[in-house]
């Protein structure tokens, strides 16, 4: 079976597995605030230098953490901040695609580069992490048509293990926007679909020959999704995907996929 198509008996999955979740106490999962650095005006002799790869040596200049929650934010305030942090990680790493706020989960930075490994060890600002950062699909062109974001899952609820909070219906339903800023526009999600696969035998398609091939494979995942949502989907659609691992079975994965409903240039 191509991996293009949803094995059909992922949706039997499903139907088990959202009860199981609904009883999962998703209140114990941990919100992700974001630390900002914020570096001294002395810095060092070489710190305005660039790397070879096009980043700035961080490790050159003195640097103090403000911690950033944005729960509580009006729409305005949580924009300017998402372009204040979009900025400051752009002066040191052009690895920086986007920045991502996903309301009661996280509120993260979104990096590209030319392989899907190296951010799963490394931060934001080219540092060697566990934790890793979010970073977009080495094939996606940027958040223009379809885009696939992964995080590592914590049980704890680091990284994208808040995710699993969007396995409750309210949650799924009532969760507000998703909304991600790529330095000149704020891009804004509702969900549609959710689905766990196993990863070697299928993977999240982010490019399409045609119109009509996007159009049924957004289809397809609209119908094997664990809660029914009557967004309306059609082929001129852009979609966002977050994946991240699941502990349901061996091998899984979780994924929720996302309409843009609205879009807003700065």
């Amino acid at each position: 079976m191509s991996k293009k198509i949803i094995p059909l008996f992922i949706a039997a999955i499903l139907v088990i597995l959202s009860f199981m979740s609904v009883c999962s106490n998703a209140t114990d999962i941990m919100y992700n605030t974001y630390h900002r650095r914020i570096y001294s005006e002395t810095k060092s002799k070489n710190s305005s230098n660039d790397d070879h790869s096009g980043t700035k040596n961080s490790s050159n200049n003195e640097y103090t953490y403000e911690t950033i929650d944005v729960r509580n934010m009006d729409e305005a305030t949580l924009e300017k901040n998402m372009i204040e942090d979009f900025k400051n990680v752009s002066n040191f790493n052009r690895d920086i695609a986007g920045w991502i706020n996903i309301p009661n989960v996280g509120y993260f930075p979104v990096m590209q580069c030319n392989n899907n490994s190296y951010y799963l060890s490394h931060n934001e600002y080219k540092e060697v992490e566990q934790n890793g950062a979010p970073f977009l699909d080495k094939d996606c062109d940027g958040f223009r048509n379809v885009s696939l974001i992964y995080g590592h899952h914590y049980s704890s609820g680091k990284m994208f293990g808040g995710l699993e909070k969007y396995k409750e219906q309210d949650f799924f339903f009532q969760n507000e926007f998703v909304t991600i800023y790529d330095g000149k526009y704020f891009y804004y999600y509702k969900p549609f679909s959710i689905y766990l696969f196993k990863s070697r035998t299928y993977s999240v398609q982010v490019t399409f020959d045609s119109l009509q091939e996007k159009e049924q494979y957004l289809q397809e995942i609209a119908n094997c999704s664990t809660f029914v949502s009557d967004t309306p989907l059609g082929c001129g659609n852009s979609v966002l995907f977050l994946q991240t691992c699941d502990y349901s079975f061996y091998d899984a994965r979780l994924v929720i996929a996302f309409k843009r409903t609205h879009t807003k240039k700065i």
